[in-house]
């Protein structure tokens, strides 16, 4: 027999709507053109320096420069490594949820957002301690499918 016609349900409700996330994966994409970012900007000026004659001046900035990239790996590398959500969903009220294994949490979409076939950006405010998360979502953190789904819940805003 076929599924129970919506009418003759039990008090008339509708079935409840279960709950689609979104898991979500690391990016190597962004940690490789995050690194070949950082290296082409440290050996550029390295090379622009010693094909001219350079003075003590020159040689100070570029240490200057490499120390600033230096920071900002370490900074990435941080950052790559505390946890981020393994799963994300829209409810139909708007708000987002964000899940950490067991652990879930409700937030809200702040900023501008970023919605392309290739790439989401969606920045998030969780609504009981106020920090923010930043998800990037590139093909290869999640399925076709489901970078779809993702997609068409930033567009419409709601689930």
């Amino acid at each position: 027999m076929s599924e129970p016609i919506l009418e003759s349900t039990r008090n008339n409700q509708t079935p409840p709507r279960s709950t689609l996330w979104v898991p979500l994966r690391p990016s190597r994409w962004l940690v490789l053109a995050h690194g070949a970012v950082l290296l082409t900007l440290s050996l550029l000026p390295l090379l622009a320096l010693i094909s001219s004659r350079p003075t003590a001046i020159h040689w100070f900035a570029l240490m200057a420069f490499e120390g600033l990239l230096v920071a900002e790996y370490w900074r990435f590398h941080r950052a790559r490594t505390s946890p981020s959500p393994e799963a994300v969903t829209c409810e139909e009220d708007g708000s987002w949820s964000l899940s950490w294994g067991s652990r879930s949490v409700t937030a809200e979409a702040v900023g501008e957002q970023v919605v392309l076939p290739w790439l989401q950006v969606l920045r998030l405010r969780e609504v009981a301690s106020a920090r923010r998360h930043r998800l990037i979502v590139l093909p290869d953190c999640a399925s076709r499918d489901d970078r779809r789904r993702l997609r068409l819940w930033m567009r419409l805003g709601r689930g």
